[in-house]
């Protein structure tokens, strides 16, 4: 039922109750996974989700979206969907919450455990939000921001682009909040 309230054509605040349920009910492990993934479209329901206005939605969202693709099975699915696009565009709003960039991030840390999807992770515009997210004032959100961009770091293909951006130096002067 909750699966159902997330479509389109249901009113945005029953939308944002069935994600923060579903988001809730996957807390439960991979079973919980399992039965919200049964249904088809399901991520791209969820994905949708991240153009919200409300922060309780999209952390509630990027929290599901987490939840999905900390599951080896499921990981493909959220990668192939808009989901890192989305998260780059939500992550790239001026006034967001420490708890939206923390799930945010963090999904994006679960995709980039992925040799192919860090690929698809690594540009420039995300690799800066990732360095300005390691002076965030949120510890997670540091945390978090630190561990994508070392998970992008093994993608030897990539590292002409990460030090251009810049990443190199701003771990390095991090690198004592992750010790």
């Amino acid at each position: 039922m909750f699966v159902r309230m997330l479509g389109l054509d249901n009113d945005p605040k029953d939308r944002q109750q069935a994600v923060v349920t579903l988001w809730e009910y996957s807390l439960g492990g991979k079973e919980y996974v399992d039965n919200i993934m049964r249904f088809s479209g399901t991520v791209n329901l969820i994905v949708n989700l991240l153009k919200s206005d409300s922060d309780s939605t999209c952390e509630a969202a990027a929290g599901l979206l987490r939840a999905i693709s900390a599951i080896n099975l499921y990981r493909d699915l959220v990668a192939e969907s808009a989901a890192i696009e989305e998260m780059t565009l939500l992550l790239r709003r001026s006034h967001l919450s420490a708890e939206v960039k923390e799930q945010s991030i963090c999904t994006l840390w679960n995709l980039s455990a992925d040799e192919k999807v860090r690929v698809r992770i690594t540009s420039s515009e995300i690799l800066t939000l990732f360095v300005k997210f390691l002076e965030d004032e949120d510890l997670k959100v540091n945390e978090a921001a630190a561990v994508v961009l070392a998970n992008l770091a093994l993608s030897h293909s990539e590292h002409e682009v990460m030090i251009e951006a810049g990443v190199i130096p701003k771990l390095v002067r991090n690198r004592g909040l992750f010790l």
